[in-house]
């Protein structure tokens, strides 16, 4: 019971989590219209009764898609900051997430400003690749039987051959050079420039 707990709050969140995500694009009475719908999904009931980290994706996504919606109407950098922590925490809770998360960053591209301001959409797109990667780097490395589809492809052989090369100290340097330095140069363009 206790190991479901976290779940059923989680899917309890959803509801009023959606309402203020959508609040700002919809309005209240569509927003409550969406909660409402939430709630009543029985797949969001069903996630809230289990003890995995689907409800706790769910409730991650939705806080991610407000911060976006609002990152996207105002363009401040605190809203964009908690919209990478939102996705990377959701991509973390389940890696189906990145899909979500990747759909949104498609999506933000037929927003009216995104041409002027694709430097603060690039940071913030790089700032979740080096969140996400070490994630999809570890579930490449420890379990191939998961990523065997990327086995055949350039970049697949590319990964397989630089892991079994490399010493693990080396490895681990690399990833973190690899992360690392896009991560403080997003970081740098998304809190010092100013594209208004």
């Amino acid at each position: 019971l206790a190991m479901r707990s976290f779940s059923a709050l989680c899917s309890i969140a959803t509801g009023p989590v959606t309402f203020l995500s959508t609040r700002i694009l919809l309005g209240w009475p569509r927003a409550l219209l969406a909660a409402c719908l939430v709630a009543a999904n029985p797949l969001v009931v069903w996630y809230g009764t289990e003890a995995r980290g689907y409800a706790f994706s769910l409730l991650l996504t939705v806080v991610a898609a407000g911060f976006l919606l609002r990152g996207l109407s105002s363009w401040r950098v605190w809203h964009w900051g908690m919209f990478v922590i939102a996705a990377i925490l959701a991509v973390y809770a389940q890696l189906a997430a990145l899909l979500v998360i990747a759909a949104f960053g498609l999506a933000s591209l037929l927003h009216p400003d995104a041409l002027s301001r694709w430097r603060r959409l690039g940071a913030v797109a790089v700032l979740v690749a080096a969140g996400t990667a070490p994630l999809v780097l570890t579930v490449a490395i420890n379990a191939p039987g998961a990523v065997s589809w990327a086995a055949d492809n350039t970049v697949g052989r590319l990964i397989t051959t630089v892991t079994e090369a490399l010493p693990p100290v080396l490895y681990l340097a690399l990833v973190c050079l690899t992360i690392g330095i896009p991560l403080v140069a997003a970081w740098a363009v998304l809190t010092r420039v100013d594209l208004r």
